[in-house]
């Protein structure tokens, strides 16, 4: 697992950090799957990573709302795009 770094809103307190932090658990556990298939199907390293972190980063500095919507929207996506293959 990467080291983690918290943000959030200021004001936001305790409840903030958890749920960031479990959101951040959820996230690295994901891309260790990622990577676990690129590097296995031989796929070419990108910059999705450092786009990702400045999306997530930039949104938990919002608030944890906005850090909530941020993921829905992502999820939302990724999950269309596989509907799409499937199709």
């Amino acid at each position: 697992m990467r080291d983690s770094c918290t943000f959030c809103a200021p004001g936001e307190g305790d409840h903030c950090v958890q749920l960031i932090t479990h959101m951040y658990a959820q996230e690295c556990a994901h891309v260790e799957k990622f990577e676990h298939w690129a590097r296995t199907r031989h796929v070419r390293p990108t910059l999705w990573h450092v786009a990702g972190w400045a999306l997530g980063a930039g949104t938990a500095l919002l608030g944890s709302q906005a850090a909530m919507a941020c993921t829905a929207a992502v999820e939302h996506v990724i999950d269309q795009h596989y509907r799409d293959q499937i199709q």
